[in-house]
């Protein structure tokens, strides 16, 4: 399972790193999950209002790796986890188009002859 940031921000439409997505990434969110438990909340400013939010969906990893870094075969992973959490993003804010057209872009790569 992907860091609750990265869900968050796939909620939400905000880019996130593709790594939050590669297995390295799920596992690390699954290790660095136990410092901040899923019900431990903190204070954030939302709109000039003050509300409490999951501490941890607040922090970005600090050892992601950036988009242009990644070997094919970890963005070749990264695929079948996004898709599916774009599937489940809250409020189906990702339409089915655009889902179908990231697969379908997806499966161009995969089949380019480079």
């Amino acid at each position: 399972r992907p860091a609750q940031y990265a869900i968050d921000k796939l909620n939400t439409q905000i880019y996130v790193e593709l790594d939050y997505f590669t297995l390295q990434g799920c596992t690390m969110a699954k290790n660095n999950s136990s410092l901040a438990g899923a019900d431990t909340l903190g204070f954030v400013n939302i709109g000039g209002e003050i509300t409490l939010q999951p501490l941890a969906s607040m922090k970005a990893a600090t050892d992601i790796w950036k988009d242009h870094e990644l070997t094919w075969g970890k963005v070749n992973q990264v695929q079948h986890t996004m898709i599916k959490y774009m599937t489940r993003a809250e409020g189906n804010i990702w339409s089915k188009e655009i889902i179908e057209s990231l697969m379908s872009f997806y499966m161009q790569l995969d089949g380019h002859y480079i």
